[in-house]
């Protein structure tokens, strides 16, 4: 009987030290720094928004007296058409580029970014460089004003890693139009609100773009000069692939399917091409494709290597055991998957989980979730349906849909996103970024509506709310509607959040739930460590 105390006191002690551990690491990631993120709007405050004209010639050449408190992106294609090859493939729900055919345009681009912040599309470029163009995105290669993704070249034809606007060197860039987001708001609020949690998030710039034709320039708008998701020094920092070498570092997306891509076959894709009742959709939407290595360099043992990781986390993490289930906190880098969700929870961004959703593992590292990508669709701007502010979704996506069912994670979202919304989240905050951002965009936004109101004009019908029958009308042609109801849903769906996020979803077996197996399991091992201990000395 006497032997039984200390027993018990150990496990006491035990259960305890458990707890403060896990309290402690919790209390440390609540008190996180962020990341330093440039906001350009705050980073340019004195840029008189007044600049440049109100008014644009009904054909939209502008002459070198064309002025813009904003960087003045200038491309000139040399008089060759910018092409649109993106045609829908129905059977993969994707957009796609012919086979065979060169989709990019050669070009030359100047950057205009004067330290006094008044820019002509005459002026000395800050950055000018060779290169080539195509369009780009999936559902935005369908409207008028088009996006880019640019490759820079020298005159050798190498790449030509530059700086651009106060970003990381690099050859490869995007333009993002936003004709989809008639705010301009969606993506600039969040790249930068993860961006201040996660450093491989890609930076952005506003900017005006002119296409040059002949001596004049034909003004295409208010643009976003984008960081594409990509391995590289201030991208996705990790280490470079060494074939030879015994782990594999890696980047890849979760997307829809393409048959050009290097697809991963792991657990879960499996597990979905078993179920007959799997909407097709949604299981070309659960493919997992490789970014880096890519296709070129990757070899089969490293790829073997890649989908065997994955697997494996993904067997333990649809495990239904419980104290099998409980490792795979092991595999993955907890807190990223934390910020992913609730940034994009917050924005409302439910392509993510299924398009665009990018992770990536270092050498020695962990599965981290990230970067972010694709924040058009965000914040109610679905044209043919509603968004509900009083919704969570992201619990419901791969991977998320087990994560929730463990309540250290839950508690390490609810805790996280606490802090969050006394700082950077806040009503508060939210409203001084919004009104400040408007007020820095200044005439930009009065020569984009000029020159693409037919195209916002009707862009999202009226929308019938089934469970109201009331009739929505969101006017995509008034910037200053688009703003406030941008504003208005963010912070709604945030205090939605406050109150209903510790129940996203608790996993209860039998009524206990995964965690309290797991601390049994660890204290059976201490205590069978005690008790064989104690056997030897006597």
């Amino acid at each position: 009987m006497r032997a039984g105390r200390p027993v018990l006191a150990v496990c006491g002690v035990i259960a305890l030290a458990v707890f403060m551990c896990a309290g402690l690491g919790m209390w440390q990631y609540s008190q996180e720094e962020v990341h330093s993120r440039v906001w350009q709007h705050e980073a340019e405050k004195d840029a008189d928004p007044s600049t440049g004209p109100t008014e644009l010639p009904g054909d939209f050449l502008v002459d070198g007296s064309f002025a813009s408190h904003l960087p003045v992106v200038v491309i000139d294609t040399g008089g060759r058409e910018i092409v649109n090859y993106k045609y829908y493939d129905s059977s993969t729900d994707s957009m796609k580029y012919p086979e065979g055919v060169d989709v990019y345009t050669p070009m030359t681009l100047s950057v205009i970014d004067n330290e006094n912040h008044v820019n002509h599309p005459t002026d000395a470029p800050a950055q000018q460089s060779q290169g080539k163009l195509k369009v780009r995105g999936n559902h935005s290669a369908m409207l008028a004003k088009l996006q880019y993704r640019i490759k820079l070249l020298t005159e050798d034809g190498e790449k030509n890693r530059i700086p651009i606007l106060g970003m990381e060197p690099s050859d490869d860039w995007v333009l993002n139009g936003t004709q989809s987001d008639r705010s301009h708001l969606r993506t600039y609020l969040g790249m930068n609100f993860m961006g201040t949690l996660q450093a491989s998030t890609p930076d952005v710039r506003f900017c005006e773009v002119l296409m040059k034709e002949g001596e004049r320039y034909r003004y295409q708008g208010l643009y976003m000069f984008l960081e594409p998701v990509s391995r590289g020094e201030g991208r996705v920092d990790i280490d470079k692939y060494d074939p030879s070498a015994a782990a594999v570092p890696y980047l890849a997306r979760r997307d829809r399917y393409d048959k050009s891509a290097v697809t991963l076959d792991t657990w879960l894709s499996r597990r979905r091409e078993k179920r007959k009742d799997w909407d097709l959709r949604l299981e070309n939407d659960a493919v997992i494709e490789l970014i880096y290595p890519n296709e070129k360099a990757v070899t089969a043992e490293s790829l073997a290597k890649i989908e065997g990781e994955i697997d494996e986390f993904e067997r333990i993490l649809y495990s239904e055991d419980a104290g099998t289930f409980v490792r795979y906190r092991q595999y993955i880098d907890m807190e990223s998957f934390c910020d992913y969700f609730l940034i994009n929870e917050f924005m409302a961004s439910y392509d993510a989980g299924v398009h665009s959703t990018y992770f990536y593992k270092d050498t020695a590292g962990r599965i981290t979730m990230g970067p972010v990508w694709d924040f058009d669709g965000c914040a109610d701007n679905v044209t043919n349906e509603l968004t509900r502010y009083d919704y969570i979704v992201l619990g419901s996506r791969p991977w998320y849909e087990q994560m929730v069912k463990d309540p250290v994670f839950v508690k390490m979202l609810t805790t996280r996103f606490g802090q969050l919304r006394a700082g950077l989240l806040s009503d508060e905050n939210i409203e001084k970024i919004v009104g400040d951002t408007v007020d820095y965009l200044g005439n930009a936004v009065s020569r984009d509506t000029q020159r693409w109101r037919a195209e916002y004009a009707g862009q999202f019908p009226v929308l019938t709310e089934e469970e109201t029958g009331l009739s929505i009308w969101r006017d995509s042609d008034s910037f200053e509607k688009e703003v406030k109801r941008v504003e208005d849903f963010l912070i709604l769906h945030a205090r939605f959040m406050d109150q209903n996020l510790p129940y996203v979803r608790r996993y209860e077996e039998k009524g206990s739930s995964f965690e309290t197996p797991a601390i049994l399991c660890l204290l059976a091992f201490f205590i069978a460590v005690v008790l064989v201990q104690r056997s030897r000395r006597y």
